[in-house]
């Protein structure tokens, strides 16, 4: 007959003597408050032994044990109360942050999880409770930390508006720090529903959120969103409550609505792409199909193993994006399709599923039936195309950091901007370009230094002795063997000890960015928050949900997680400024 087979009361019958007690499913240690492997006898052997087990039992021992008090019974049990609170608050915003819907907590498996491996987790109330009592608790936490970050600060504001899975208009407003650092803070601080859209909703939304952050509209030194004439007139409202308000417009929009003009002019071409995208959309299998033939075709060029990019009307660079595909791989798609069979041919019984595969089919047959000319005038627009909107294309993408600043190097072809001379007064003081050259006339200094906020206050004769050092330190940079390019944020952070105020004020005119990205990412976030299984969430539980989510993932954006990520974001501040010739 064999060995008994030890189990955990075994095991904890067996040292009790050692202070080991049995919590739940687990085998824990009451003089260290903590939790041993009872199934493992050399990790018990080495804990048994160890000096802090002896320590902590010698204490425990020497102490003499004694009836609490009943003002120590009351201490006690409100600091147990105050550690559930802060675990239920705590546990609410890593689930938030996390995506996690609360109502999985309610799920069986999570709760047993929950008393096997956590003493005390049964407190976690289930989620109705959690969304009417902790999460507008919550909401208050956050506004009274987002207060407390603004305080005293000078800000710039981003927003923009989009349509929520109920169709819904929603409009987020994002806060960033303007100080006189290397890096700057952003935050979502509101994401409001609006009834309609217009110039007055959206000053007063952008008010009421200044009102509840306790912010004058003169901390706001700038306001960035896109071109749309509600936006254009919202900023004039606003301008008659700070004069000096400027509106900077988003240039990644202005290059996306200039290169979509191609989608107008060259009909062939959008209604191919068109096609293709009906074609591959919402059908993972052909997807699949495709993918494996391309892979038997192209067996050693792993580059050409990828799907056709769907574009989206919302997204900028996407339909170059499925142009460029079509540039590369218009034959390889139509040698796939030759192949593909009509599979509405075959299903005359199944009237929903010939529904489903007409659009598909019509699609298919239409691509077929295109005569040698007309596939070779696709390929030559989209080839015309690929090579126009490049430089855009990847452009569009640079300006969408918020890693470093953009504003001093954006300067061609501005024309009918309300940020214009601000643009142009950066590009003319502090571009690596002009820093290179000889010293600027004190004219033309004055001139440029009256449209720049925060530099505009620097006297004149300080400023020039600040852009004198500042120069020399850029012409020292490019002499180097080793020179790539001009991180002027470094060097205006080294010109702190013998140039504060020129250093300080011109890095904070400096981080006003001259793109709206931020708010985009805001709303990509909002669309993952709020998405088709949420949308009987009340408003203010749904902002919440939508502050807390993107402003934690933003804290972690520059680390190894980052649920935002765009391409080409590791191209930094030397790409640009290669791109642009600098």
């Amino acid at each position: 007959m064999g060995p008994t087979k030890k189990t955990l009361k075994n095991r904890v019958a067996e040292f009790a003597g050692d202070g080991m007690i049995e919590v739940g499913q687990v085998m824990m240690c009451s003089h260290c408050n903590t939790r041993v492997e009872w199934s493992k006898s050399d990790t018990r052997k080495k804990h048994i032994s160890s000096e802090s087990h002896k320590k902590a039992k010698q204490q425990q021992k020497s102490s003499k044990k004694r009836q609490q008090t009943f003002g120590e019974a009351l201490e006690t049990a409100k600091k147990r109360k105050d550690e559930k609170h802060t675990f239920i608050l705590d546990t609410v915003e890593a689930l938030v942050a996390s995506n996690i819907p609360l109502h999985n907590v309610d799920h069986p498996a999570f709760q047993n999880w929950l008393h096997k491996y956590m003493p005390g987790g049964g407190d976690l109330p289930k989620s109705p409770t959690l969304r009417e009592k902790y999460v507008p608790e919550l909401r208050q936490i956050k506004f009274e930390e987002l207060k407390e970050i603004l305080k005293e600060k000078v800000i710039v504001i981003y927003c923009d508006e989009t349509t929520d899975s109920s169709g819904r208009a929603v409009f987020n407003i994002l806060l960033q720090t303007v100080t006189p650092s290397d890096t700057q803070k952003l935050y979502l601080a509101s994401s409001v529903i609006v009834d309609l859209v217009n110039s007055s909703s959206c000053a007063n939304a952008i008010l009421e959120c200044l009102m509840k952050m306790e912010k004058n509209i003169n901390d706001v030194v700038a306001v960035v969103s896109d071109s749309a004439w509600c936006m254009c007139k919202c900023v004039r409202i606003l301008k008659g409550l700070n004069p000096s308000l400027l509106h900077v417009q988003c240039w990644p929009h202005k290059l996306h609505n200039a290169a979509n003009t191609f989608q107008k002019t060259l009909p062939e071409l959008n209604k191919a792409v068109m096609k293709v995208k009906k074609v591959f959309l919402h059908a993972r299998k052909r997807s699949n199909e495709y993918l494996i033939f391309l892979q038997e075709k192209f067996p050693t060029e792993k580059s050409k193993w990828t799907l056709f990019p769907i574009p989206c009307i919302t997204r900028w660079n996407s339909w170059k994006k499925s142009v460029n595909y079509l540039n590369t791989h218009f034959n390889d798609i139509m040698e796939f399709l030759e192949g593909e069979q009509d599979e509405s041919e075959n299903d005359d019984n199944e009237e929903e599923e010939e529904e489903d595969h007409s659009k598909d089919s019509k699609c298919i047959q239409y691509l077929k039936k295109l005569t040698g000319q007309e596939r070779e005038e696709i390929q030559v627009q989209a080839e015309f195309v690929a090579a126009k909107c490049k430089e855009e294309e990847i452009l569009i993408q640079l300006l969408q950091t918020n890693k470093f600043p953009t504003s001093h190097l954006i300067y061609q072809k501005i024309d009918k901007d309300p940020a214009k001379d601000y643009l142009l007064g950066l590009e003319a003081l502090l571009s690596p370009r002009n820093l290179a050259r000889s010293p600027l006339p004190a004219e033309e200094v004055k001139k440029s230094l009256q449209h720049i906020p925060f530099a505009k206050t620097i006297p004149l004769h300080d400023f020039m002795a600040g852009w004198s050092a500042l120069s020399t330190l850029v012409k020292e940079e490019m002499k180097k063997p080793d020179f790539k390019t001009i991180k002027l944020v470094e060097l205006l952070c080294a010109l702190k000890m013998d140039y504060p105020d020129f250093a300080s004020k011109c890095l904070q005119a400096i981080w006003i960015f001259p793109s709206n990205a931020n708010s985009e990412r805001s709303i990509r976030a909002c669309n993952i928050v709020v998405n088709d299984l949420r949308r009987r969430l009340k408003p203010e539980n749904a902002e919440t949900l939508n502050i807390i989510y993107f402003n934690r993932n933003e804290e972690e954006r520059q680390e190894s997680y980052n649920p935002f990520r765009e391409e080409f974001e590791d191209l930094g501040e030397e790409t640009l400024m290669e791109f642009l010739g600098m």
